[in-house]
């Protein structure tokens, strides 16, 4: 009876220990796998920060090739985008510079693809997400159509004297100009609301300059008298933050993690 009570004991340990192991391995094997998970999903958040990590500093950095090399100052609230920069102006060294980047880039980074083509074709800058859209050339700026735009503020400070001011308008529209030709104490001034078209034409120092507003709604500034030009665009409040973005595109390609990204380059700073 003894050896069968200890026979029946050992069994019952062995089928114990026999049981604890198990379990201690299906432990170890699902604790593997989650380390093996945790592991992979480590890896893809990494492979993620580090191509949002090369997409932002690409932004940066053509953001940062307009800002210092365009001389033109862009800044905006919740109701007004201003424009502020020296006219005539060349644009050429800008252009260099883009192109330049776009090269050095696609060289060092195989998998992205950029094309700056529509932004070197007219300099154009978006506000959004107004979709408020600005261009510029060597001597003019062009501000295009927009139902949100209410007023433009214009001012123009001349090295030259004013030798003349013609200012023309068409009323029965819903926009309102205020214009401001400056130098010493020779002034030209034009301010009207509800205008249809506007036509204000300058010479200044035998040079010509023209603001023009056309029935689509579209504004110009064109000037090859030099002068430090200001304009000042009104909107309809709206309660989001503003930001500026350039038609140059960026494309992460990478068929190994099966990773696509199309991006266009915004100012990676908002307006206060």
């Amino acid at each position: 009876m003894k050896k069968t009570r200890l026979n029946k004991k050992a069994m019952f340990y062995t089928i114990s220990l026999s049981l604890f192991s198990l379990t201690i391995l299906l432990l170890a094997a699902l604790f593997l796998r989650h380390a093996e998970s945790v592991e992979s999903r480590n890896l893809e958040l990494n492979y993620f920060q580090k191509n949002y990590d090369l997409e932002t500093s690409v932004e940066k950095v053509f953001a940062d090739a307009f800002t210092s090399t365009s001389g033109i100052t862009l800044s905006s609230n919740n109701n007004s985008l201003t424009i502020t920069r020296n006219l005539p102006n060349s644009l050429n060294g800008l252009d260099t510079l883009i192109s330049q980047l776009e090269s050095n880039i696609e060289n060092d980074f195989s998998k992205i693809n950029i094309s700056t083509e529509e932004f070197l074709d007219n300099h154009s800058i978006t506000l959004r997400p107004l979709n408020i859209n600005t261009q510029y050339e060597n001597n003019k700026i062009i501000v295009n159509p927009n139902q949100n735009i209410t007023k433009f503020n214009i001012i123009l400070i001349f090295s030259q004297d004013i030798d003349s001011c013609n200012p023309t308008s068409v009323g029965g529209g819903s926009i309102e100009i205020n214009f401001w030709g400056k130098f010493e104490d020779n002034d030209c001034t034009f301010s009207q609301s509800n205008l249809q078209e506007a036509n204000i034409e300058l010479t200044v120092g035998s040079e010509n300059v023209l603001v023009v507003l056309n029935t689509t709604g579209e504004l110009s500034l064109e000037t090859d008298a030099q002068a430090d030009s200001t304009i000042i665009i009104n909107f309809n409040e709206i309660g989001q933050k503003t930001y500026f973005q350039m038609p140059i595109t960026l494309q992460i390609d990478d068929t190994d993690f099966n990773f696509y990204k199309y991006s266009k380059v915004d100012f990676p700073y908002s307006s206060e």
